[in-house]
């Protein structure tokens, strides 16, 4: 099973395809115009050092050449800025790998998706094995809290790397514009803008292998890893207890992302979104263990002859009146 890993390889190629050919085209698009003002700035600072309107510093005119050659080096080819996009979507991943190999896992985040996998089938083996090993109600309902939590916690975990992979892109497409803003110091401020929402999504890859790296350690503690040893949910509590740890730290992971790069990428909303309907699902799941509960009891009653109350509720009527109903067919059957 290799789900995540495939997954995430088809992002990152399509990332990288569709950010090289954006950028190749919004640059060609852009470098007329930036010839133009170019050649303006050349000729309006030539003007005003023969005639001194406005005394301009040594400062002034270093800062002045230094942005006009950034933009000539960057704009027009993407083989320059692929080395910046490198160090946006490799370096943090990088450095993430090193918290992954102080735990034993591999120095590249890629290393890391079979991990998940793995995760991935355990839950499913773990919850098979609870379903074997159980009751029939209890057990499915013990299985479905295990691969539910364990499902919730990956698609955080991918969704939020994918959306960070995704506004890099993003960032790749309109960093031709971002890079030419630089000419001009009224525009200057959207460069720095881009800068941090750019570096924001590069920490999120960071953050995200470390925190998983972590709940990877604690889950080969924690659970029972054979799943042949495991006959009820009690077994398997290390486990969900890791996949729950892992939500929770995955959930503070864009804030702390948002914090170092000191900007909003509300990639965590995905975490709260994503909460919100694992909450939901817990919460419909313990309606349907009392309304099986009420049901099973509204059997019994109805079993042994026993009167229904009015006050009732709607699943215990339902179970009552199944088994009534039976008992009364069998009875004209005789």
């Amino acid at each position: 099973m290799d789900y995540i890993a495939s997954l995430m390889a088809f992002v990152d190629t399509v990332v990288a395809s569709v950010g090289q050919s954006a950028y190749d085209q919004v640059g060609a698009a852009l470098m007329p115009a930036f010839q133009l003002s170019a050649v303006l700035v050349i000729a309006i600072l030539g003007i005003n050092l023969m005639i001194q309107a406005v005394p301009m510093s040594l400062a002034n005119g270093v800062n002045l050449i230094i942005r006009l050659s950034v933009v000539m080096v960057f704009l027009p080819s993407w083989a320059n800025f692929s080395l910046v996009y490198m160090a946006l979507t490799q370096a943090p991943e990088q450095v993430g790998g090193v918290v992954l190999s102080t735990l034993g896992y591999s120095q590249d985040i890629a290393g890391l998706y079979p991990e998940l996998d793995r995760l991935l089938q355990e839950s499913l083996d773990l919850g098979q094995a609870v379903v074997d090993g159980s009751g029939y109600i209890s057990g499915a309902l013990a299985s479905i809290a295990i691969v539910g939590v364990t499902m919730i916690t990956l698609v955080v975990a991918v969704g939020i790397l994918i959306i960070a992979k995704t506004v890099l892109a993003v960032m790749i497409v309109v960093a031709p514009v971002a890079i030419a803003a630089t000419l001009f110091k009224q525009s200057a401020p959207l460069f720095e803008g881009w800068i941090k929402v750019s570096l924001g999504a590069a920490m999120v890859s960071l953050l995200v292998a470390a925190a998983l790296g972590v709940v990877i350690a604690f889950e080969n503690q924690l659970s029972p890893g054979n799943s042949e040893n495991v006959a009820a949910i009690g077994d398997a509590l290390g486990f969900v207890f890791a996949m729950g740890l892992g939500l929770l730290l995955l959930r503070q992971v864009p804030g702390w992302a948002e914090a170092l790069a000191q900007t909003r990428i509300e990639i965590g909303a995905v975490a709260r979104n994503a909460e919100r309907m694992g909450t939901g699902a817990a919460r419909l799941s313990s309606g349907a263990v009392r309304d099986v509960g009420a049901g099973m009891r509204g059997a019994a009653e109805a079993g042994i002859g026993r009167e229904l109350p009015q006050a009732s509720s709607a699943a215990r009527q339902v179970g009552y009146n199944t088994v009534d109903k039976v008992r009364y067919l069998a009875s004209r059957m005789r």
